[in-house]
């Protein structure tokens, strides 16, 4: 019985070739694939194709003596969360906030006594902020109060609609001041921009 003799050599690179040619066959179907399904995806829209029809003016804000510092950061983080998803655009702002013309009482006399009569729950007189959104000519106006004190911290969203003479509040309250309030203020905005843009429809301006 005669033996057949093998090239060892011969054999390793037939090996070789035909494991280079499959990993080349699979990677060409990897690739395929990957172009397949990249082109099958829509794209998410970003949060800045939201209609965005409301013009809005932020005006100053009454807030507890001890804690304005506080309360400032807190409603700043609030106020700009609650926008991403809302059909406002600020336009004017007595605070610096991002794409914004700063007002201040120099601009709008009216401004530096906006609080002088108005209470915690009720806002500010609701004549007093027509008129200074009518100057500005916004769709809408928003001021918050926070009343920080011993035991539950009570706080309010206050919303004007300027064309309409309307006047939107939401209340709420806190046990902790520093962790909690960020997060309900984002709750109280989101409901009187909620109750506003239900209230009427675009004004066009």
């Amino acid at each position: 019985m005669s033996g057949v003799k093998f090239d060892m050599k011969q054999l390793g690179d037939a090996w070789r070739w035909r494991g280079q040619r499959w990993l080349g066959l699979i990677c060409e179907l990897l690739t395929l694939t990957l172009l397949a399904s990249c082109a099958t995806i829509e794209p998410v829209p970003p949060r800045s194709d939201i209609p965005r029809p409301y013009t809005l003016a932020i005006l100053p804000w009454n807030m507890a003596e001890h804690r304005q510092d506080d309360s400032y950061r807190f409603g700043m983080a609030a106020l700009k969360t609650a926008l991403k998803a809302a059909p406002f655009r600020p336009l004017y702002s007595y605070y610096p906030f991002p794409n914004t013309t700063r007002v201040t009482s120099e601009d709008i006399s009216e401004m530096s006594v906006l609080w002088a009569s108005g209470f915690w729950e009720s806002g500010p007189p609701q004549d007093r902020v027509i008129w200074i959104g009518d100057q500005l000519g916004v769709d809408a106006v928003l001021v918050y109060a926070m009343y920080a004190k011993l035991g539950p911290d009570t706080m309010w969203a206050h919303l004007f609609d300027i064309p309409q003479n309307k006047h939107y509040v939401a209340e709420g309250w806190v046990l902790n001041y520093e962790s909690d309030t960020i997060g309900e203020l984002q709750r109280l905005t989101r409901d009187v921009f909620h109750a506003f843009t239900h209230g009427r429809e675009p004004s066009g301006r």
